[in-house]
């Protein structure tokens, strides 16, 4: 069962960011990645901290809750 990954970006920094470098070090499992290079991932959000913050944080949960545990990174 692959581990379910949410990313949360801070607001600001998505206006002045198109997030590429967070997702290509995803996709590379590097830098704050690394830790997940022998597991088998999932992407399972990308949003920022703008807007109702907890509200995404509990669809994120709700979510998945009835997939699996997730991690969320926070920049």
């Amino acid at each position: 069962m692959s581990k379910k990954i949410a990313v949360l970006v801070n607001e600001d920094t998505m206006q002045r960011c198109s997030c590429g470098g967070c997702l290509k070090a995803y996709m590379k499992k590097v830098d704050s990645f690394e830790r997940y290079a022998d597991e088998d991932t999932e992407l399972v959000g990308f949003t920022h901290s703008g807007g109702d913050l907890e509200k995404k944080l509990a669809s994120f949960k709700k979510w998945c809750h009835y997939h699996s545990s997730f991690d969320v990174y926070a920049w």
